[in-house]
């Protein structure tokens, strides 16, 4: 006896199950997200999609995934719990040996009577990274912020500064020209050298937050460096540590501000002096200089026998603010503004530090290709300055006398006011060959004076210039290029005093 069963249906059954099994298959395998499934008491991969292998891997089990093996065993705990875990941040291995962090959200099924755990691990790298980014412009802004507001600081620490050392400036070189005793001209020179140095100091801030150089001309790169090298080698050798310099011969001048390319390699020696602090190596700090033979541009090397610059810090040491020093030992202010100094002469800056220890920064500087205008044309003769009127005005009654007594020697006629109101009254009653007034005062500063010149004496607005201590607030610039006036910076040298009036005289003669 034979029996005949119709599985037609059981066949169309079977291939529809075939063929769903082959859509899924393939809809996994083109899926550009990873997916896995996971035996959850033992983490035994049951499935792991192309996507999985390409970002994690070809491993049996997904414990090989994990960093820290325990972080797997608390994401279990938490899904065996609750059934599902969304968004576990953790640390998994990459097929190419790195790490990423992932984010892995899953779900607990039952399998074959098994618990497996069907999940996706997202990779959080481009999100960090973008992260890392808007933190990294967040903190620029922040820097650029604190860069405007250490400009306005400057500008008011320098007025203030300046008018002090335009007395001691002024009144040590008077001194030095009148004294008879020997040992009194000495001190009063010392005086002078220490005020000086002072008021290139406060001149070398006011350039960096201008971020173009002040006074340039044809220097000589050894002696830029014989001034740096004086003013840091007494405390690098006091600290037992070897300074050597090796200069070539026969360079070329640059055309630069030498106060400023001063200040950038004190430093650099200050900076490789602090990193050879407590090293048990050999200490020792070298200075050289040489002609690129291809650029033709002055290279000047700052090396140092130190323990170096990790890879980690190097791409940003010339960052704002950016300092590997403990608290109070350094503001990571130095390098920024040595990378704007030698910017602003047109040249480069770079640091090297090999894995062996020591490093060294290397300045890169254009040699000079212009006449010095000093050099070009001959001194202009001091005009005949006797009974030329002058009305110096200055809310700083000390420096007031100072450029008065400076101009009264020198034959002027001197009328000294100490307020912008002053100077209108005089100028009711009479005319002057020259006007000298202070920019920043109470009540009418040098703009207001300016303006009623301007309103009420235009005649004499063209005798009108400026002797001030700030030339970098925002608002200074701004009149100071509006008004179209000469004007001259303080700390004010009676020598540098004289030649800008001499040469105010001859413009208006």
């Amino acid at each position: 006896m034979v029996t005949r069963v119709d599985i037609t249906e059981r066949k169309r059954a079977e291939e529809a199950a075939k063929e769903a099994d082959e859509m899924v298959r393939k809809v996994l395998e083109a899926c550009p997200v990873n997916i896995q499934m996971t035996r959850a008491h033992d983490g035994k991969l049951l499935y792991r999609s192309p996507a999985t292998v390409e970002l994690l891997g070809n491993v049996t089990s997904a414990i090989d995934y994990y960093v820290d093996p325990s972080a797997r065993m608390r994401y279990v705990e938490r899904l065996l719990a609750m059934g599902l875990v969304d968004d576990f941040e953790t640390q998994l291995k990459r097929k190419d040996g790195g790490t990423c962090w992932c984010s892995i959200s899953s779900r607990l099924i039952d399998y074959h009577g098994e618990k497996v755990i069907v999940s996706h691990a997202y990779d959080l790298t481009d999100r960090i990274e973008m992260q890392q980014e808007l933190e990294r412009q967040r903190e620029t802004l922040h820097q650029n912020e604190k860069m405007s507001a250490l400009g306005g600081l400057l500008a008011g620490v320098a007025h203030e500064l300046n008018n002090p050392l335009s007395v001691v400036l002024g009144l040590s070189s008077l001194l030095k020209e009148t004294a008879t005793d020997a040992k009194v001209v000495e001190r009063a020179d010392k005086m002078s050298k220490a005020a000086e140095r002072c008021a290139r100091i406060v001149k070398t801030f006011l350039a960096m937050a201008r971020q173009q150089p002040t006074r340039t001309s044809n220097v000589a790169i050894d002696d830029i460096i014989s001034e740096a090298v004086d003013v840091a080698s007494y405390s690098i050798r006091s600290s037992d540590i070897g300074l050597s310099v090796h200069l070539e011969p026969g360079l070329p001048p640059i055309w630069a501000d030498p106060d400023q390319l001063a200040q950038v390699l004190i430093n650099l020696l200050v900076n490789a002096e602090q990193a050879l602090h407590g090293w048990e190596g050999r200490r020792t700090i070298t200075v050289s200089t040489r002609l690129h033979p291809t650029t033709g541009n002055i290279v000047v090397s700052v090396a140092d026998t130190g323990p170096g610059i990790s890879k980690e810090i190097l791409p940003r040491i010339f960052e704002p603010f950016f300092t590997t020093k403990e608290i109070g030992a350094g503001t990571g202010i130095g390098l920024s503004f040595c990378h704007r100094i030698v910017q602003s002469h047109g040249g480069t800056i770079e640091v090297e530090s090999p894995e062996g220890g020591g490093s060294t920064f290397i300045l890169s500087l254009p040699a000079s290709d212009r006449l010095d205008e000093r050099a070009e044309t001959a001194e202009d003769e001091l005009p005949n300055s006797t009974g030329i009127a002058c009305l110096v005005v200055d809310d700083e009654e000390e420096v007031g006398e100072l450029v008065a007594e400076v101009l009264r020697r020198d034959g002027f006629n001197v009328t000294f006011a100490r307020s912008g109101e002053e100077a209108l009254l005089h100028l009711q009653n009479r005319t002057f060959a020259l006007i000298l007034s202070d920019l920043k005062m109470p009540n009418m500063d040098g703009r207001g004076l300016f303006n009623q010149i301007a309103k009420l004496h235009p005649a004499e607005l063209d005798r009108l210039a400026f002797l001030t201590g700030d030339t970098i607030s925002p608002d200074a610039q701004m009149f100071l290029r509006a008004a179209k006036r000469p004007y001259l910076e303080k700390p004010i040298k009676p020598n540098e005093l004289l030649s800008f009036v001499s040469n105010l005289v001859n413009n208006n003669t």
